[in-house]
């Protein structure tokens, strides 16, 4: 897979997002995922400083031990304003601003694996000018993403820097 084409390279704003926290396991990806935004979607009224327009975020952090473990922390989330408001069983996380690699995921999301398969196993071990800067990614989702329809498109964004 030759995804060289669609990245680019972007400044993020620092944001506050709040939304579901929960440590999942790689092998259930496929089945928690999808409940967890479920879960947001069913209680979106709730998180009312939603930054306009509405964007949604899946934020992934990775601790040190993910290749032995399998473990990972996931928050499906919306960018808010500010922290005032916090509904029961949320969180809320501030990512910092930085430059990032933004890569173009097109298709079902029944093939993102394939797409963060690409970043971490290919694009980031072979990248000469690039390093990642952080434990965390996270995927960016706008009005050209239709869930599980071919022709829709979302963001994963990885912090980086320069070598």
């Amino acid at each position: 897979m030759d995804r060289s084409l669609d990245i680019t390279f972007k400044h993020f704003e620092p944001s506050i997002l709040v939304g579901y926290p929960t440590i999942l396991h790689v092998s259930n990806i496929k089945e928690m995922i999808p409940m967890l935004w479920n879960q947001l979607r069913a209680s979106a009224e709730q998180i009312t400083k939603k930054k306009m327009p509405i964007q949604c975020i899946g934020l992934e952090f990775y601790p040190f031990d993910i290749k032995n473990t399998g473990y990972f922390y996931y928050m499906p989330s919306f960018i808010v304003n500010d922290l005032s408001v916090i509904p029961a069983n949320m969180c809320a996380k501030t990512i910092a601003g930085g430059l990032h690699a933004v890569f173009t995921h097109k298709g079902s999301t029944e093939t993102l694996g394939s797409t963060f398969d690409y970043i971490y196993q290919e694009w980031m071990p072979n990248n000469k000018e690039y390093e990642q800067s952080s434990n965390y990614d996270f995927e960016w989702y706008d009005e050209r993403f239709k869930r599980l329809d071919p022709s829709s498109e979302l963001e994963i964004w990885v912090p980086v820097k320069m070598k």
